[in-house]
Parts: structure tokens; sequence; C-alpha cells
């Protein structure tokens, strides 16, 4: 080969050499920018990962905010609202405007240990006065409603008041009267009664809390239990048959079931009856009950019956009073 030929080889070559690093580093340029933007891009996308992170943050800490308001802030807010919505009602209501503030104060303390808010018990204290209870025994009246509706399972403290005010209307009740009255409705829930039967009970038979007949709040819980264990008869309709059966007392039984102070009383019409009664059949007692007291021959059949009667005296003491407890014992000595 001569040197000539040898030369242009070389030239070839070496030039094919460069062209190859030319291209070499032309693509190593690309690869390094496609790097570089390639972490450009990850850095963008680690940022926007960082916003996104910090938006969720956000948005939790603003749901816990509302979680917050909703559970600690909005009920006061609530009841802040429906409190001075009771008091206007209450005041409107009283003809001592005064009475509102100490009422309410009350109403705080009654509220304690019930379920009720104070806001509850101001609107309580606002119904019981549209239903005319004095404004002496509203706090008295209303304290019992409470207790009388967080006693009872169910019970809503409208129907609680509207048994209070029942009771009050029949039995002429102090205000210092009205928490046994609320004990009374407990036990006979106890005895199977609903507080709606016994409200029934007592507006039907609302006589017996005459001075004629004179029964007391606790003997008529007492025979309203043992009314319905001999008869099923329960609410208004024992109500109806007690009315009557006192009605009845009174027209046909002449002297015989009253004396000076009036009505007997619930014990001494069993023996009256057993007197007169207990010797006849079945049958033929029954006739006779019918034909003498009517729609009130259930009454006389329960106090005629000596287990029911046995029951009911046993009930009879237990719901006395502390009043006439004490008015028992100072007749015995």
């Amino acid at each position: 080969m001569s040197l000539k030929k040898l030369a242009l080889e070389f030239a070839v070559v070496d030039r094919g050499s460069r062209t190859i690093k030319d291209i070499s580093q032309q693509i190593k340029g690309i690869g390094r920018f496609a790097s570089g933007a390639g972490n450009l891009l990850a850095g963008l996308g680690n940022k926007i990962n960082g916003v996104i992170g910090a938006w969720e943050q956000l948005k939790g800490s603003m749901g816990n905010a509302q979680r917050f308001k909703a559970f600690a802030i909005d009920p006061g807010v609530a009841d802040a609202a429906t409190r001075e919505t009771s008091l206007a009602q209450l005041r409107a209501g009283l003809r001592n405007d005064a009475l509102a503030n100490p009422l309410a104060k009350r109403a705080g303390l009654i509220a304690g240990p019930t379920k009720f808010s104070e806001a509850d018990i101001i609107g309580s204290m606002a119904r019981l006065k549209n239903s005319g209870i004095s404004e002496d025994a509203l706090g008295s009246t209303a304290e019992a409603a409470a207790q009388l509706a967080s006693s009872v399972d169910g019970l809503p403290i409208e129907d609680a008041e509207r048994a209070m005010v029942a009771l009050g209307n029949v039995f002429k009740l102090g205000a210092d009267e009205y928490a046994d009255s609320a004990d009374l409705l407990s036990r006979a829930v106890g005895m199977g009664l609903s507080v709606d039967d016994m409200r029934e009970f007592i507006k039907n038979a609302a006589v017996m809390g005459s001075k004629d007949y004179g029964i007391k709040p606790g003997d008529a819980v007492a025979l309203a239990g043992a009314i319905k264990a001999t008869t099923g008869r329960e609410g208004a309709e024992a109500g109806t048959a007690l009315k009557e059966f006192l009605k009845q007392a009174a027209v046909k039984g002449g002297k015989t079931f009253f004396d000076a102070q009036g009505f007997v009383g619930l014990e001494k019409t069993s023996e009256l009856l057993q007197n007169r009664f207990g010797g006849m059949t079945p049958g033929r007692r029954a006739k006779a009950l019918n034909e003498m007291f009517g729609e009130g021959a259930p009454v006389a059949q329960t106090l005629m019956d000596p287990g029911a009667m046995a029951d009911m005296k046993a009930q009879m003491a237990a719901n006395r009073s502390l009043a006439e407890k004490v008015a028992i014992l100072t007749d015995t000595f």
C-alpha cells in the first residue's frame, strides 16, 4: 500500500471518529438535558404533592373545627336561644314579672340531676303556668314533672306536666305536695300502670278528691292498681267506674257509706260490702253489685276481693306521705 493511500485512509477514519465523537457528545448533552428536565419535573411534582398535602391538612383542620363547632358551640348557641324564647314565654304568663329571674335560676338547679336543660325547665314552667298552676307552685311542679319524666323511660316531660296538673286540680295539692305526687306516679308505673293511664283515671274520677269523699292521692294510686289487677280495667275506664261507684254509694247506700265527716273511706267500705254481700253465691253477688252500682260494680268487686284488698292496703300504707304518717302517729299517741 502506498503511503499516500494509507494517509488518505487515516484521514477518513479520523474524520469519522471525530464525527462519531461529536454525535456521542451531542447525545450525552441531550441526556444531561433530559436528566435535568426530569429532575426539574420531579421537583415540581414534589412541590405539587406538598401543596396537595398542605391542602388536605387544611381541610382536615377545617373539618375538625366544624365538628368541634357542631359539638360544642352550636348546641350552646341553640340552647341559649331556646332559653331566651322560653323565658319570654314565661314572663308573658306571669302576673309578677319579678319572679321570672328567680324561677329561671331555680330551673338551672332543677335541670342538674335530671336529663333536661335549663331551657327545657323554663319552657316547662311556662306551659305549667298556662295550664293553671299557681305562680308559687311553678318551681315545685316543674321539678316534680322533670323528676318523673327522668325516672320513667320514654316519658316526655309534657306528659309528666299534664299528670301533675291533673293531680293538682283533683286533689288541690299545695306547692310542697307535688314531689310526693311524682313519687306516687313512679310507683304506679311499677305496678304496671302508665302515667297517661293514671292521669285519665284521676280526671275521670275527679269527684274522689272533693271534700265529700276525701280520697288521698296515695289511696287513689293503690286503688287504680287493684282495679287493674282484679278486673283488667285501667285509665279512663277504671276512672269512670270509680266515679259511678262513688255516686251510687251516695245515692243508694244512704248513710251506709257516709258518716258526719263524709265518705267512710275505702277500707271501711270494703268491710261494709263484705258484710252486706259476702254471704251470697258468686252469681247472686255479681247481680246484686250490678243492680246497686251499675258501671261502678267493678270497683265494688275489687273492694270485696280479699287478695286485692290485702295488696291495696299494703300499697296504701307505702304511699302515705310523711305528713300523713306523722298525723297517724299523732292520733295514735
